[in-house]
């Protein structure tokens, strides 16, 4: 005589444990989802608050943006060695070393002369536009200090990009990770949000009032992506 183990399984039990499955998957990535949502949220909040903030503050044009008035400029010259290298990069690269400058370094894009060689180091809140004159072995260093808020707002508008072309690498270190960390909070950004999606579609039972706002955000961001390409091509 069969044991009742030994007997197949009915559909309505099988059934059951599919149904079972499934929501023990559906709890599982919900409590990822949410244990990442909050993560990375920590890791995004001092960004959004650097970029929030600075972003008022260049939108309303506040008393506090004027830290280019506030600025300080200091000139002055120091001996040097002629730099060797094959390349301008190599060469700047050996001038810093020998005048103690760290930083971004951009290429003007003015006309190269064969007795001078000029370019430009980047480190928030500092400026610094160095000119050798080759013929004297002698460098002239104009440099640019700006306040808490000028540093802020380099931050916000940090350029690394290189002047002779889009595909060259970086060559400060700090501005690599700057880099990289504008990177993460993109990504950061846009997993917040769908992840926002999927809580905001998993958890409320009435989605009326979260697909007006959705399709709130969509018009309003649709309207200035492709509405004013529109309206300035009427103009």
């Amino acid at each position: 005589m069969p044991l009742p183990f030994d007997a197949e399984r009915s559909p309505v039990v099988v059934a059951e444990g599919v149904k079972a499955r499934r929501r023990g998957w559906g709890k599982t990535i919900e409590i990822w989802n949410e244990k990442l949502h909050y993560y990375s949220g920590l890791y995004l909040l001092l960004f959004i608050w650097l970029f929030s903030l600075t972003g008022l503050v260049l939108n309303h044009q506040w008393e506090i943006h004027n830290f280019w008035e506030r600025r300080k400029e200091s000139t002055f010259t120091q001996k040097v060695q002629p730099p060797p290298g094959n390349s301008d990069m190599e060469r700047a690269g050996d001038l810093m070393r020998q005048l103690h400058l760290r930083g971004e370094i951009q290429l003007t894009d003015s006309h190269p002369q064969p007795e001078r060689f000029e370019f430009r180091v980047y480190k928030p809140p500092l400026l610094t536009d160095i000119r050798l004159d080759l013929g004297k072995n002698e460098a002239t260093l104009h440099q640019i200090r700006v306040n808490g808020w000028g540093f802020m707002e380099m931050l916000h508008t940090f350029d690394v990009e290189k002047r002779e072309g889009a595909g060259a690498p970086r060559n400060w270190l700090l501005s690599k990770i700057w880099c990289f960390s504008m990177d993460a909070v993109a990504v950061g950004f846009i997993f917040m949000v769908l992840s926002s999606y999927y809580m905001w579609f998993r958890l409320k039972k009435s989605h009326l009032w979260g697909w007006f706002t959705l399709a709130l955000g969509f018009g309003i961001c649709g309207f200035f992506v492709a509405g004013l390409n529109w309206l300035y091509r009427l103009g």
